[in-house]
């Protein structure tokens, strides 16, 4: 009976502890004092740099002008968004259109350009756009000729930037070996749709009103 009696002692003891426990847990705070139970940390998102959205149009008159023959002449119309990045990074393409006919005051069989693939690529700050024009993909239709010469005098031009447009003019005369000389007259105008106010503008840009 001694035994017996020992263990159950032992049981009561074991069910006191256990009881008390319990109590002091449901009483207790999980969280320290100043700390949210209802808070979860995330991370803060970075923000990204905007880019800036430019459309560009130029207009080209370009001339081939032969010693013998005469002058082949063709107006050019571009239209290209440009994007530029937060470090004036600039990049675009379009393609040029042929407005009307490429007139020559002779007969030809050859096919006229009607539209040239352009790639663009240059710089931007404050006060000016500095752009460079390629147009290596060749011309449509397939295997036609340029022939006024709107690819040879394809230029590097700079824009002035007031506000959020950016606009310019640029005469380009280029030699064709003994048979002539390639001339074109390029204006250019560039509007930013979301660039930021109060950009410091830039003096006026020089224009130009030379014909080829």
């Amino acid at each position: 009976m001694h035994g017996w009696r020992k263990v159950a002692v032992w049981v009561g003891v074991f069910v006191v502890a256990i009881v008390a426990g319990a109590v002091v847990a449901a009483h207790s705070n999980p969280f320290p004092p100043g700390v949210d139970e209802g808070s979860v940390a995330t991370p803060s998102a970075t923000p990204s740099a905007a880019t800036d959205r430019w459309a560009l149009r130029t207009t080209t008159d370009s001339a081939h002008v032969l010693h013998v023959g005469g002058t082949c002449r063709g107006r050019w119309v571009l239209d290209a968004p440009l994007s530029a990045t937060p470090d004036g990074t600039v990049l675009g393409s379009g393609t040029a259109v042929l407005r009307g006919k490429a007139s020559c005051p002779f007969g030809t069989a050859q096919v006229p350009a009607r539209r040239i693939p352009v790639d663009i690529s240059g710089h931007v700050d404050t006060s000016a756009m500095v752009l460079v024009f390629r147009a290596d993909n060749g011309t449509l239709p397939a295997g036609s000729l340029d022939l006024a010469g709107y690819v040879i005098t394809l230029p590097v031009i700079r824009l002035a930037v007031d506000g959020m447009v950016a606009s310019g003019t640029l005469v380009t005369t280029v030699p064709d070996g003994d048979q002539g000389t390639y001339r074109s007259v390029l204006r250019a105008t560039a509007t930013c749709s979301n660039c930021a106010l109060g950009v410091s503008p830039s003096g006026p840009t020089g224009s130009t009103t030379a014909s080829p």
